[in-house]
């Protein structure tokens, strides 16, 4: 799915790129990285969201749909990253 949303120009739609460092190399603080993702988060286009919403619910199978009741793509792609990703004792064992 990343794929096919960074093939299609979408993929800044579901993840925004944040620097967390200085262009001195420090760490920023917090409350500038937030300033900056809600900053980028309200620039971004409607109908890009929209599009990168089809794209998304297309792409998925029909099992998945009712995660998928947001209208923002970043909420959708969240929620789906929560529901599978792998947790548990024995992911933790397998990483070891």
């Amino acid at each position: 799915m990343e794929a096919i949303l960074v093939q299609r120009g979408l993929w800044s739609m579901v993840k925004i790129p944040i620097s967390r460092v200085d262009t001195d190399g420090g760490v920023k603080a917090i409350s500038m990285i937030v300033a900056k993702l809600e900053s980028a988060m309200k620039r971004r286009d409607a109908a890009k969201m929209d599009e990168a919403r089809m794209e998304m619910i297309l792409h998925v199978d029909d099992g998945q749909l009712s995660h998928m009741c947001s209208q923002d793509p970043l909420e959708i792609w969240e929620t789906l990253e929560h529901i599978h990703r792998a947790v548990g004792f024995a992911t933790s064992l397998a990483l070891r």
